[in-house]
């Protein structure tokens, strides 16, 4: 087989162009975003993945002679992919005297307060005198 028509496998051989490609892009759009965003951090992730089929083909051995048979046929995907740790936080809570109690009429739970013996005493009075 002529060498001429080798691919050489390295991070700098034309195989991975589009890869040095992608990462160079990534690169230049994180900056831009960090800086737009006031982000002080990134990460950025290459990945690379290969499998290796096995197919019939022709293939020359080391003395040029081309033979029939199985050859491994090499798929190269990648993905380059930034993160930046842009966090934005509100927190509060809900701490009141209520009680948890599930009202029937509309079929959902609610808060009703929560009241002190006497105070309870005297709605519930009122309330029976609204019936009545």
């Amino acid at each position: 087989m002529n060498n001429k028509h080798m691919k050489q496998l390295g991070i700098n051989s034309e195989v991975f162009d589009e890869l040095r490609e992608h990462f160079d892009t990534v690169l230049q759009r994180t900056f831009c975003n960090m800086q737009s965003r006031g982000c002080d951090s990134a990460d950025i992730s290459v990945k690379l993945s290969i499998t290796i089929d096995k197919v019939e083909g022709l293939h020359a051995d080391d003395y040029g002679v081309v033979r029939s048979g199985m050859v491994h046929k090499p798929t190269f995907a990648h993905k380059v992919s930034a993160s930046m740790k842009i966090k934005d936080t509100e927190a509060g809570f809900f701490k009141e005297d209520y009680e948890l109690t599930y009202n029937p009429g509309i079929g959902e739970f609610v808060l009703v307060p929560i009241l002190d013996r006497q105070t309870r005493m005297a709605l519930e009075d009122d309330d029976e005198d609204e019936e009545e």
